[in-house]
């Protein structure tokens, strides 16, 4: 062969050989699973979700309750002692007595037998929205018409009175912080009730600001955070206030719950779930895994996977697969 043909028939050789390497193709970041009636979730309509201290999923739905080990599935319902379908409230107690909460009452199951305590027991109202549970064991249930507490044979009630408790009646949500002070979102802002008497916050930025639909705590700091229609807002142990809205890169401002995940904070939203990681937002919806954009209520469980309970896909659970 001709020397000067043999030279380009090397790089030809070359260029068809590159052009056959094999194209990498970019690995998954996050691991996605969702659950529906099909799979045994009570209903695909989740109102609430709640990890228990045994690392159970608890879900309730519009029409009953669900529980699920990671494997089997348990469904309750009135006929098995809950005092109604639609159950919009679950907490736990250092007993792991299970509390629901309901349009009709309150429900106690103990692993095997259910109570119901209503208005003829001692709430102040029959429509409960939210439960927690402080150091003491005490019960604390957040009402359409005030706040009630039950230590297990007590119960009182709390009320607005001018301006010295509760800033308004219509009683959304509940939570007690690691201080063991206990706090009370209702539609016209917030209320703090500490042995040394009561504190109400009502925000200057307008109703919706005001409108409290969830409260968390983070773990570690205190810091409070406070779900709202027109965004989220933390309040942490110094006292010094903090919000976020869409702009700032959550994907709605409509804002359901917020859970924590280490450094990682996830927002339950009407448009999808969005992930505060490093300072940096991501939203996930139906298009990237998550059951349905309606995130109603988000927690984590204690292998660090997040659950979205939404309205009306069922629930989604989401592993991060990258720190």
């Amino acid at each position: 062969m001709n020397v000067k043909y043999f030279l380009l028939f090397i790089p030809i050789v070359f260029l068809f050989g590159c052009g056959e390497q094999e194209t990498i193709e970019p690995q998954p970041t996050e691991q996605w699973n969702t659950y529906m009636s099909k799979d045994g979730l009570a209903a695909n309509e989740v109102n609430v979700v709640f990890v228990d201290s045994e690392n159970n999923k608890w879900f309730g739905t519009e029409f009953g309750l669900s529980k699920f080990d990671g494997v089997e599935w348990d469904n309750f319902s009135t006929s098995d002692g809950l005092v109604y379908q639609n159950v919009l409230a679950i907490a736990e107690d250092q007993f792991g007595v299970m509390w629901i909460g309901t349009p009709f009452g309150v429900s106690r199951y103990d692993q095997s037998t259910w109570m119901t305590y209503t208005q003829t027991d001692g709430l102040t109202d029959n429509y409960v929205y939210d439960i927690a549970i402080d150091q003491n064991n005490t019960k604390w249930f957040a009402t359409a018409h005030g706040v009630s507490s039950f230590d297990g044979t007590t119960w009182k009630a709390y009320f607005k009175q001018s301006d010295t408790t509760l800033v308004h009646n219509h009683v959304k949500n509940v939570e007690v912080d690691a201080n063991g002070a206990v706090w009370f979102g209702t539609e016209y802002g917030i209320s703090k009730k500490e042995p040394a008497g009561w504190t109400s916050y009502i925000s200057n930025n307008g109703n919706l600001w005001n409108y409290i639909v969830d409260m968390d705590v983070e773990p570690g700091t205190n810091t409070i955070w406070f779900s709202t229609l027109a965004g989220a807002s933390s309040l942490d142990s110094e006292g010094n206030w903090a919000y976020i809205s869409y702009g700032d890169g959550i994907a709605f401002n409509q804002i359901y719950g917020v859970a924590f995940d280490g450094n990682n904070t996830w927002f339950a939203t009407q448009r999808g779930a969005s992930l505060l990681k490093g300072g940096e937002w991501t939203t996930f919806t139906k298009e990237d895994g998550l059951a349905a954009d309606w995130v109603t209520d988000v927690e984590v469980d204690n292998n660090g996977i997040a659950w979205f309970a939404t309205y009306p896909g069922g629930v989604s659970s989401v592993k991060l697969l990258t720190p």
